[in-house]
């Protein structure tokens, strides 16, 4: 389960099945926001036609790289006119939609390249798709993704990390039954709530043995260990 999220997945999918153009959710890496995508386009999915855009530093070094497998299926050489491109799009988002909104899912927007910033947005504000992106706060977003929300195109949604208390709902759904506040405290303290790094932590310190179950109850047994991929994500 998404710990925290519930009431920010109810609005978003409200907002999005009565017309919203959508949102960008923004936030630290590992706050959960590639999770809170996912859990939206899954609740949708009976109701929106979903096309999944995801941004990574080697597609960004090619234009429209992000949007390639889109663009295979175009006609030949539909890239080499801008506006050919977004018609060519719109058409094929249209046939494969048929009665249903489009709804696009960018996943670390913040990575994509101009070319398919500049595409999205021009769908966007032409009222062809919905989009719903997340972008990383620590990253310079490029200025037309940031005109999305700064001029209100789009909801900025700020996505905190878990509190000590959600730290501790994680923890116990993870390990299946009841953790001591020490353990819970610790565990945010080391983690400051990032649901991505409790979820490795846990883990970690489970087969490290600095988190045991004694008396159907998880304590903590010595201090936390940053081991394997804990220590490649610090």
């Amino acid at each position: 389960g998404l710990i925290g999220r519930a009431e920010l997945l109810d609005d978003l999918c409200s907002a999005l099945a009565v017309g919203s153009a959508g949102a960008v959710i923004l936030g630290q890496p590992g706050a959960g926001k590639s999770a809170v995508l996912n859990a939206v386009a899954d609740r949708l999915r009976d109701n929106f036609h979903i096309i999944p855009v995801r941004g990574t530093a080697i597609a960004a070094e090619t234009p429209y790289g992000a949007l390639a497998y889109l663009i295979s299926s175009l006609p030949e050489g539909a890239e080499q006119d801008p506006l050919q491109l977004l018609q060519e799009l719109s058409r094929s988002f249209d046939s494969e939609a048929r009665e249903n909104r489009v709804l696009v899912t960018v996943d670390n927007a913040d990575q994509l390249d101009r070319f398919s910033i500049m595409v999205l947005s021009q769908l966007l504000r032409r009222g062809r798709i919905a989009v719903l992106a997340a972008a990383s706060i620590h990253r310079e977003a490029d200025h037309e993704l940031v005109g999305l929300w700064s001029e209100g195109l789009l909801e900025r949604i700020d996505l905190e990390l878990l509190t000590e208390r959600q730290t501790r709902q994680l923890m116990q759904e993870l390990l299946g039954g009841p953790v001591s506040s020490l353990a819970a405290g610790t565990m945010w303290k080391e983690t400051l709530g990032s649901p991505r790094l409790i979820r490795l932590m846990t883990s970690a310190q489970v087969r490290s043995g600095t988190l045991v179950r004694r008396e159907a109850v998880w304590v903590r047994t010595a201090p936390f260990v940053r081991t394997g991929e804990v220590s490649e994500v610090f």
